[in-house]
C-alpha cells in the first residue's frame, strides 16, 4: 500500500471518530448580522433609462423654478450626473442636494458611491470634486453600511481621483495580498461591477497609468464582412474619446480568424 493510501486510511479513521451531529449548527446571531451586512454591500442595479429619463426633465423643471427636490429623484438622480446625454452634474443646486441627502441616508450614498465608480474618470472636474465628498462622507458618518468603502479608501484612497488608481495599481501589482483579494477589499468581487471587455481594458490602462492601447485580432465568422465592425469600433473609440487615449489597430489578415478549428488548421502546416 503507498504512503497516500495510508494517510487517507489515517484520516479516515479519525473521521470517525469524531462526534457527529444530528443536524446542522444554528447560525449565531452575529454571523447573521455579518451576512446580512455582506449582502448590502452588493452592487446596486441602474433604474431602467425610462424611468431615468422622466426623473432627469423632473429635475431640471425644479431646478430652473428653484423648487425642492423630491427624496426619491435625488437618489436616483446620482445616475444622471455623469451620463454621455445630457449630464446633470453641474445642474445648479444638485449635487448639494444629494451630498445633503447622503449624509442622512445611507441608500443615497451607497447609490452616490456606485455611480461615482462606474463613472469614474481623472479628466472629469465634477468627479474629482464629488471623490473628495465622499471621503469626507465616510468619516463623518462612521456607520457600518458604508465600512466596505471606508476599508477601500483607507488602503487605496480609493475617492482620491488623482492618486487613489495609482496605489490601487501598486497594490494588485506588487503588493502582498493575491488580486483576488485585493479586489474583494475593494468591492471589485461583484460582478456588476464589472464592465465589458472593451471598458474593463481601458479602466485597467487608466489604473496602471497608460495612454495608449493595441487591437491585435479580431474573431471572424462565415459570411463576414468589415463592415460588421462599425459598430464595436464606434464603440472602441467612445471609449476612446472618453478615457482620452488613443487606440492603434493592428489590420493583419493572418491575425483575424474565426476560431479554434481554424486556428489549429493555420497552425498545422508549422506543427513539430
Amino acid at each position: 500500500m503507498t504512503h497516500a493510501w495510508q494517510a487517507l486510511d489515517r484520516l479516515g479513521a479519525s473521521v470517525r471518530l469524531l462526534p457527529r451531529a444530528s443536524r446542522l449548527p444554528i447560525k449565531s446571531e452575529s454571523a447573521k448580522a455579518v451576512g446580512t451586512l455582506r449582502a448590502s454591500d452588493a452592487a446596486i442595479a441602474l433604474p431602467a433609462d425610462a424611468v431615468l429619463d422622466v426623473i432627469r426633465n423632473r429635475l431640471i423643471s425644479v431646478s430652473s423654478e428653484r423648487g425642492q427636490y423630491l427624496r426619491g429623484d435625488l437618489r436616483a438622480s446620482v445616475w444622471l450626473l455623469w451620463t454621455e446625454k445630457q449630464p446633470l452634474s453641474e445642474l445648479p443646486g444638485l449635487m448639494d442636494a444629494v451630498l445633503t441627502q447622503a449624509y442622512k441616508s445611507n441608500a443615497t450614498a451607497r447609490a452616490l458611491i456606485e455611480a461615482w465608480l462606474r463613472a469614474f474618470s481623472r479628466n472629469d472636474p465634477s468627479v474629482v470634486r464629488t471623490g473628495m465628498s465622499i471621503r469626507q462622507l465616510l468619516i463623518a458618518r462612521p456607520t457600518p453600511r458604508l465600512e466596505l468603502w471606508r476599508n477601500a479608501d483607507r488602503r487605496v484612497g480609493l475617492f482620491d481621483a488623482r492618486e487613489g488608481p495609482t496605489k490601487f495599481a501598486g497594490q494588485l501589482v506588487s503588493g502582498p495580498e493575491t488580486v483576488e483579494e485585493v479586489l474583494s477589499a475593494a468591492g471589485f468581487d461583484d460582478p456588476l461591477r464589472a464592465s465589458g471587455g472593451y471598458a474593463q481594458a481601458f479602466a485597467a490602462a487608466e489604473i496602471l497609468g497608460a495612454r495608449s492601447l493595441g487591437v491585435f485580432s479580431y474573431l471572424t465568422y462565415d459570411d463576414y464582412c468589415l463592415n460588421d465592425l462599425r459598430e464595436p469600433v464606434e464603440d472602441l473609440l467612445a471609449l476612446a474619446e472618453k478615457f482620452d487615449m488613443k487606440v492603434h489597430v493592428e489590420n493583419e489578415g493572418v491575425c483575424n480568424i474565426a476560431g479554434l478549428a481554424e486556428a489549429a488548421l493555420r497552425l498545422l502546416p508549422i506543427d513539430r
